[in-house]
């Protein structure tokens, strides 16, 4: 009967020790040690010409490069702030040069640049539900679509 026990918790000790260093992230070989060029899931990517790229997505955040990708400057104030200081999400943008674009994204909001995403203005929206797209057919009719609700 002792024999028993003490295989029974020699078997708990083994399993326990093998599962949390199975389970632990410190043993496995993927990581995700630093997020690059960061870790906000993206919903909109655009190149503008060959080297100039934007894109946009969670927490407000938009990135754009003008070396074709080989390094990216980082925001997260193309959202606007939240009361917890986060941006709102952004599901869709539209770009009509280099420097003029639209965002758009969760409660209503709509944004616009008007220097390349250095900063954004708050475009006013009655719209309280997410906004997931954005199409203009020329430079003053456009068109931005969304959840349906109020």
């Amino acid at each position: 009967m002792r024999k028993i026990i003490i295989s029974f918790f020699t078997l708990v000790f083994i399993f326990f020790v093998f599962s949390g260093i199975s389970l632990a992230q410190t043993n496995q070989l993927w990581k995700w040690m630093h997020p690059k060029p960061q870790g906000n899931a993206l919903r909109y990517v655009k190149a503008i010409n060959s080297t100039t790229w934007y894109a946009v997505g969670y927490a407000g955040t938009f990135m754009k490069t003008t070396n074709s990708g080989s390094s990216w400057t980082i925001g997260t104030n193309a959202g606007g702030y939240q009361a917890t200081g986060q941006g709102k999400s952004l599901y869709s943008a539209w770009f009509f040069d280099a420097n003029t674009g639209l965002v758009c994204g969760s409660s209503g909001w709509i944004g616009r640049t008007t220097n390349g995403g250095n900063t954004w203005d708050s475009i006013g929206s009655s719209a309280t539900s997410t906004l997931y797209g954005i199409h203009f057919i020329n430079g003053n009719t456009g068109f931005i679509g969304g959840l349906s609700g109020k």
